[in-house]
C-alpha cells in the first residue's frame, strides 16, 4: 500500500513536472513569434538571415586599431583609423547593422561605414554617431554585393573602444532579453492562472471523491454518476478503470508480438541455446562496429547513404531480438515514466521526421519498431541480464580491436587533442566513458571469484586504458565523466561491502598484481601511438577529422614553430565561441524542427550542447521527454545506488556519461556511437524493473496471448 502511494506520488510530481514546462515551452513559442511579428511554427522568431562577427573577429588588431587583451577593447592609434571585416556569408540582402558597444572613453565616436565589392573596391561610405549601448543602423548602400565592410574612426587617437556585439541582420532585431524577459514573465503568469482555474473547476466538477458514502441513497447523483452504478464494488471497477493507462502500451506490445513471435519461433525451434547466444554476441559485435565505421563513412549524415544505414541497424535490432526469444511473448507492466519518455521520445522525433522534409531522417521508426521490439523480447527473456552481460562483452572485444587499431594506425600528434577512432576527440572522449563504466561494473562483479588474479587482469587493464585515453583526448566533459563513475563506482561500493569485505586483503594482491600489468600496458599504448605508425607507415588519417588543442592560440604558434606543419588545421578550444553557436542555433528554433545545417562564416557549426541540438533537429516540444527520461533514470539509478545489482549500475552508470556530454557536446549522435545506443536501448532494462524480484528474475503484471509455455 505504502508503495502503491510512493508511486502515485512520484505520477503526480511528474505530471506537474511535465505540465509546467509544456506550458513554458508554448508560452515560449507564443512570445518567439510575438517578437518575430510572425505565425511561423518552423521557424519561431522569423529572424531572417543573420551574420554573427566572432568573438576572433571582435578582438583581431589592426595597424590602427589595437586590441587589449586585459582591458577587453581597442586603443585608436591615430585620428583616422580604419578597421575591416570580411564578410563570410551571402554578399546582399544585408539591411541592418547592430553594434553593441560596451565601453568608450568618449561619450560619442564620429564613424564612417564603409562598404568594398568582391574586387575590394570602395563603393559608399555612411556616417554614423557611435554611442556606448546598442547601436541600430539601417544600411545604405547600393544594390551590389557586399563582401566587407570597415569602420573608421574619426578624431579617436588615444581614444578606447570595447565592442562587445556586432550583426549584420535581412530584418529589424525585435528580440531583447529584457523584452523577451517581461513578455515570458506575463505570459507564464498567465498559463499558471488559467491552470489554477481549470484545476479548481476540474476539482470542484469533474473529479469523482475516493470513498464515496454508501449509505447515500441509491438514486443520489454525485457531479452526474449514478451512485447506484457505483454500488456492490462497482466503485473499485471504476477507479481501476479510471487509473488504467497501459491500454495503449498493450496495444503496442501486441504490434510488436504480431510482428515477431512467429518469426522467433520458426527460428528457435532450429536453433540451440548455445548457438543462439553465440550469436547474438557475435550481432552485437558487429553492430557497434557497424556504428563506428558509419561514423568515420559519413553514412549518419548523408542523405543517400543514412537511410541504408537506417535499415541495416533495424534488420540487426530485428536479429538479435529473434535470437533472444526464449517463450511466448507477454503482456508487460512497462506503466513507468521511464518507458513512457521513451516512447514519446521517438513518437516525437517520428512527427519531427514527417513535417522535415530530408534524407536525414527516420530515426524515430527504427527506434519505435526495431529497437522497441528487441527491448520488447529482452524484458520477456528469463533473466534479463544476461542481454547485458552479452553487450558489455562485446564491447569489451570490441575495445580490444580499437586499441590495436589506435596503435597501428592512429598517430598521438604533439599537443593536439587524441581523436582515436573516431573524427573528432570529443567522441573518442565519450567512447572512452562508456568502455570505463563497463569495465568498472565488471571489476564490481569479481568478489567470490575463483582465480581473481587471472579475471582481473583485463577489466582492470581496460579501465586503465579507458582512463588514458580519456586523458589524451582531452575533453573537459570526459573528465567530468570519468569522475562521476569513479563516484558511482565508489558509493556502490561502499554499501555493498558486505560483499567483499571478508576477502579485501585478496583482492587488495591481485588488484595490485593486474594493477602493475595495466600499467605496463598503458606504457606500451602510449609509446605504440607516439612512434609506431610512423615507424611502419601506416598512418591513417580520416577525411572529415577535426583537430583540437586545448592550447591557446599563441602557445600553438609556438609548438608550430618548433615542429613546422603541426598545427596544420587545428583549431584552438580556446577560440570556440560556445555562445556564438548556441545563439545561431536557438533563434531557428520552430515547432517542427529543422534539418537546415547552421553555417557561420561559410561553415557549418555544431551546436555543442545535447539540449540546444534536440530541439533544433525535432522541434522545442521534444525536450520534455528527453528532460523526463534523463530525469527519471538518473532518479531511479540513484535509488538502486544501495540495494541495485551490477546490471542496475551499469544502466545507471551509461546514462550518467550520457548526461555529462550533454552541456558543452552533442552528445546525441543519432545511430552513429555506441554510447548512443547503449542509452537509448539500455535504458529498455528498467521498462519492467519495477515489480517484485524473485531470484533476480522480475515478476510484473503479465497477460499471456498464447498458450502456456512448456519448459
Amino acid at each position: 500500500m505504502q508503495e502503491e502511494k510512493r508511486r502515485n506520488t512520484r505520477y503526480k510530481k511528474i505530471k506537474i513536472f511535465t505540465i509546467l514546462l509544456t506550458g513554458f515551452l508554448l508560452c515560449y513559442a507564443a512570445v518567439m513569434m510575438h517578437i518575430g511579428g510572425s505565425v511561423n511554427i518552423r521557424e519561431l522568431l522569423s529572424s531572417g538571415r543573420v551574420y554573427d562577427f566572432s568573438r576572433e573577429e571582435l578582438q583581431s588588431s589592426s595597424r590602427n586599431w589595437q586590441y587589449s587583451e586585459e582591458e577587453q577593447g581597442y586603443w585608436i592609434q591615430k585620428n583616422s583609423a580604419l578597421k575591416k571585416w570580411k564578410i563570410e556569408k551571402k554578399a546582399t540582402g544585408w539591411c541592418f547593422l547592430y553594434v553593441t558597444v560596451k565601453e568608450m572613453s568618449q561619450e560619442a565616436m564620429d564613424i564612417r561605414i564603409i562598404y568594398y565589392n568582391k574586387t575590394g573596391g570602395k563603393v559608399i561610405e555612411q556616417p554614423h554617431t557611435l554611442t556606448k549601448g546598442e547601436n541600430i543602423i539601417i544600411l545604405q548602400y547600393p544594390g551590389e554585393e557586399l563582401y566587407r565592410m570597415g569602420i573608421r574612426i574619426y578624431g579617436g587617437k588615444d581614444q578606447f573602444l570595447s565592442i562587445q556585439s556586432m550583426q549584420l541582420r535581412e530584418n529589424a532585431l525585435g528580440f531583447s532579453m529584457r523584452r523577451f524577459g517581461k513578455l515570458m514573465a506575463v505570459s507564464y503568469l498567465g498559463f499558471l492562472v488559467v491552470l489554477a482555474v481549470f484545476w479548481l473547476i476540474r476539482k470542484r466538477y469533474l473529479d469523482i471523491p475516493r470513498n464515496i458514502d454508501r449509505t447515500v441513497a441509491q438514486k443520489q447523483h454525485y457531479k452526474g454518476i449514478c451512485l447506484e452504478e457505483l454500488q456492490g464494488g462497482a466503485i473499485s471497477d471504476y477507479q481501476a478503470e479510471k487509473n488504467n493507462r497501459g491500454n495503449c502500451l498493450e496495444a503496442l506490445q501486441e504490434i510488436y508480438q504480431i510482428l515477431i513471435e512467429d518469426v522467433c519461433k520458426w527460428v528457435h525451434h532450429r536453433t540451440v541455446p548455445k548457438g543462439r547466444e553465440v550469436s547474438r554476441k557475435l550481432l552485437w559485435c558487429f553492430l557497434f562496429l557497424w556504428m563506428i565505421a558509419a561514423n568515420l563513412l559519413g553514412w549518419c549524415t548523408d542523405g543517400q547513404a543514412h537511410r541504408y544505414y537506417m535499415l541495416s541497424l533495424s534488420m540487426i535490432f530485428l536479429m538479435i531480438a529473434v535470437l533472444a526469444w526464449e517463450r511466448p511473448l507477454c503482456y508487460l507492466n512497462w506503466k513507468n515514466p521511464l518507458c513512457l519518455a521513451w516512447l514519446w521520445l521517438w513518437i516525437g522525433t517520428l512527427l519531427s521526421d514527417v513535417f522535415v522534409v530530408s534524407d536525414y531522417k527516420w530515426h524515430g521508426i527504427p527506434m519505435l519498431l526495431a529497437c522497441g521490439i528487441l527491448i520488447f523480447v529482452w524484458n520477456n527473456m528469463k533473466y534479463p541480464r544476461k542481454m547485458i552481460a552479452e553487450i558489455s562483452w562485446a564491447l569489451e572485444v570490441d575495445f580490444g580491436i580499437a586499441v590495436l587499431f589506435c596503435m597501428i594506425y592512429r598517430t598521438k600528434k604533439l599537443a593536439v587533442c587524441y581523436n582515436g577512432i573516431f573524427p573528432d576527440s570529443q567522441q573518442f572522449s565519450m567512447y572512452a566513458a562508456l568502455m570505463l563504466a563497463v569495465f568498472l561494473v565488471e571489476i564490481s562483479g569479481l568478489t567470490g571469484e575463483k582465480k581473481l588474479f587471472k579475471k582481473s587482469v583485463w577489466p582492470i587493464t581496460g579501465a586503465a586504458l579507458s582512463l588514458f585515453f580519456l586523458q589524451r583526448a582531452g575533453s573537459r566533459s570526459g573528465f567530468a565523466a570519468a569522475a562521476v563513475l569513479l563516484g558511482i563506482f565508489a558509493v556502490w561500493n561502499f554499501y555493498n561491502r558486505k560483499n567483499w569485505l571478508w576477502e579485501w586483503k585478496i583482492l587488495a594482491v591481485s588488484g595490485l598484481k593486474a594493477g602493475i600489468i595495466a600499467f605496463l600496458c598503458v606504457c606500451v599504448v602510449h609509446v605504440s601511438t607516439k612512434y609506431l605508425p610512423e615507424t611502419l607507415g601506416t598512418e591513417w588519417n580520416f577525411e572529415q577529422e577535426h583537430l583540437v588543442s586545448n592550447l591557446q592560440p599563441e602557445q600553438m604558434a609556438e609548438f608550430d614553430a618548433l615542429q613546422p606543419g603541426l598545427m596544420k588545421d587545428v583549431q584552438s578550444v580556446k577560440d570556440t565561441d560556445y555562445s556564438m553557436y548556441w545563439k545561431n542555433y536557438i533563434r531557428r528554433f520552430g515547432l517542427t524542427g529543422s534539418n537546415q545545417e547552421i553555417r557561420l562564416r561559410r561553415e557549418s557549426i555544431p551546436s555543442d550542447n545535447t539540449y540546444i541540438q534536440m530541439m533544433y533537429r525535432s522541434g522545442i516540444f521534444i525536450l520534455i521527454p528527453f528532460l523526463l527520461l534523463q530525469i527519471s533514470l538518473i532518479w531511479n539509478g540513484i535509488k538502486q545506488l544501495k540495494k541495485g545489482t551490477r546490471e542496475d549500475m551499469w544502466v545507471f552508470m551509461i546514462g550518467a556519461v550520457f548526461l555529462c556530454f550533454c552541456f558543452v557536446t552533442d552528445a546525441d549522435v543519432p545511430a552513429g556511437h555506441p554510447l548512443w545506443f547503449c542509452y537509448y536501448a539500455g535504458v529498455g532494462y528498467w521498462f519492467h524493473n519495477y515489480g517484485q524480484k524473485d531470484s533476480g528474475r522480475v515478476k510484473g503484471k503479465q497477460i499471456c496471448r498464447s498458450n502456456q509455455w512448456n519448459e
